[in-house]
C-alpha cells in the first residue's frame, strides 16, 4: 500500500449506490489495524470470524465461498461471521478525498458522510441538463441551462408557441409586441383613417342613393346617340362605386377587429400590473403594522422591567 492508501485490489469494484469505495483517496495513509488482510484496502462492512480476525464482509465471504476456513489463521469457521461494529466506526471516519477531486472539489470528509458529500454538496458533482441531458458541474448547471440551445422559452410575441433558442430569431426583440404608447399612437392613426373612410364612404353613399333616385325617374325620350354613350359611362362609374363601397366596408372590419384585438390585449397586460401593484402595496403595508406593534411591544417591555427593578440605595440602606 502506497502513503495515499491504495494498493492491488484482488477484489472486484466494491461500489454502494453511485461511489466505488475501492478508488477512493485517502487523506494520509490509514491504520494499519483498520486495513483488510485480503484487498489491503480500509475495511467496508468489516466482518468478524470466530477466531477473532477482522475482514471486509465481501472479501470474507469470497473466501468462505471456496474455503471455510478463516483466511488469516486457517481455522475453521463453525458459524457466520458477526459485523464487527466498532472497526466500521472507526472505518468510516477515516478522511477521504472528495471523488471529484480531478473537477476541482477540494473538500475532504469522513468516509461515512462521504455520499451525502457527493450526492447532494459537492458543487463540482455532475448534473445532467433538463434540455439537452448533458453532463455538467452542479455549479454551472443554472448557468448552462439558461443558454443551452436546446432549452425551449414562450415565443417573447405571446403567440403561445414554446420555441428552442437555437431556432430563435436573435433580431427577434426588435419585432416584439408594441408597447402601450405605442398602441395607442397606432390606435389613434386607425381612428383617423376609419373616420376618414367612414366619411368617404357617407360621400359614396349618396352620390349611390342620387344615381338610383335619379334611375327610378320616368323613363326620358331615346337620347341621342351621344347621351347613350354618356349613360353607359355613368353606369360604368356607379358599377365602380359600388365596387369601391364593398371594399371600404371590408377594409372597415378588419380594421375595428384588429383595433378591438389589440386593445384588448393590452388592457388585459395593465390590469395585470395593476393587481401586482395591489398585492405588493398590501403586503408592505402589513409588515409595516406588524413592524410598529413589535417595536411598541418591546419599548412597553423595556419600561415596565425598569420599573419592577428596585434602586440600588435603598437596599444599602434597609441592610444598614
Amino acid at each position: 500500500m502506497d502513503a495515499a492508501g491504495h494498493g492491488a485490489d484482488p477484489r472486484q469494484p466494491l461500489s454502494h449506490g453511485e461511489l466505488d469505495y475501492a478508488a477512493l483517496h485517502y487523506a494520509g495513509a490509514p491504520n494499519a489495524n483498520l486495513v483488510c488482510p485480503i484487498c489491503t484496502l480500509p475495511f467496508l462492512d468489516a466482518e468478524s470470524t470466530p477466531c477473532g480476525h477482522t475482514f471486509c464482509a465481501a472479501c470474507l465471504r469470497r473466501s468462505l465461498a471456496s474455503n471455510a476456513a478463516c483466511p488469516a489463521c486457517r481455522a475453521e469457521c463453525t458459524r457466520d461471521p458477526t459485523p464487527a461494529y466498532v472497526v466500521r466506526s472507526l472505518a468510516d471516519e477515516l478522511l477521504v478525498l472528495c471523488p471529484n477531486a480531478d473537477r476541482g472539489c477540494p473538500a475532504t470528509v469522513a468516509r461515512a458522510q462521504l455520499p451525502d458529500h457527493a450526492r447532494s454538496q459537492c458543487p463540482f458533482r455532475l448534473a445532467a441538463c433538463a434540455h439537452c441531458a448533458a453532463q455538467v458541474p452542479a455549479h454551472d448547471l443554472d448557468s448552462h441551462q439558461a443558454s443551452c440551445v436546446a432549452a425551449r422559452h414562450a415565443c417573447p410575441r405571446g403567440c403561445g408557441e414554446l420555441l428552442a433558442l437555437a431556432d430563435a430569431d436573435p433580431n427577434i426583440a426588435d419585432r416584439m409586441h408594441p408597447r402601450a404608447a405605442a398602441l395607442e399612437t397606432e390606435n389613434a392613426t386607425l381612428r383617423f383613417a376609419q373616420a376618414n373612410m367612414a366619411s368617404t364612404l357617407d360621400a359614396v353613399l349618396e352620390r349611390v342613393a342620387a344615381l338610383e333616385l335619379a334611375a327610378r325617374e320616368p323613363p326620358l325620350p331615346p337620347p341621342p346617340p351621344p347621351l347613350s354613350a354618356q349613360v353607359l359611362e355613368h353606369e360604368a362609374v356607379l358599377d365602380r362605386l359600388v365596387a369601391e363601397v364593398d371594399g371600404l366596408r371590408a377594409s372597415l372590419a378588419r380594421v375595428e377587429l384588429r383595433a378591438n384585438v389589440e386593445l384588448q390585449a393590452e388592457s388585459l397586460r395593465l390590469r395585470e400590473e395593476m393587481q401586482g401593484l395591489r398585492t405588493f402595496s398590501l403586503n408592505l403595508r402589513s409588515f409595516l403594522t406588524q413592524s410598529s406593534a413589535a417595536a411598541a411591544a418591546a419599548v412597553a417591555s423595556s419600561g415596565s422591567g425598569s420599573a419592577a427593578r428596585p434602586p440600588k440605595s435603598t437596599t444599602t440602606n434597609q441592610k444598614l
